[in-house]
């Protein structure tokens, strides 16, 4: 966001820490309270990367479709991309 009104200075938010062995230590310090949630974080990552993944191939399954709209792909790969089309839509409901 934009910083109005502050000029100049720098507040301590501002400022960039260090990575010392002290600022590891304080990050580590989250993991130990992930660890009795260790399955639910792990499962929450995969779900995050399978839906990033979800999410990067719509565009490229649409620019599929309208080089068969430009004819520079067959009539008959339009059903297939249709299909896989509606199947990513639904994957992508479940995340």
């Amino acid at each position: 966001m934009a910083k109005r009104g502050r000029g100049s200075e720098e507040n301590e938010e501002d400022k960039k820490v260090k990575v010392n062995r002290d600022a590891l230590k304080k990050s580590l310090r989250l993991f130990r309270f992930i660890k009795p949630y260790k399955g639910y974080f792990i499962t929450g990552l995969v779900f995050l990367l399978l839906s990033s993944a979800t999410t990067l191939v719509f565009p490229k399954l649409l620019g599929d479709i309208l080089k068969v709209v430009e004819n520079k792909l067959s009539a008959g790969s339009l059903n297939e991309l249709t299909l896989l089309l509606f199947g990513l839509l639904v994957i992508q409901s479940a995340f």
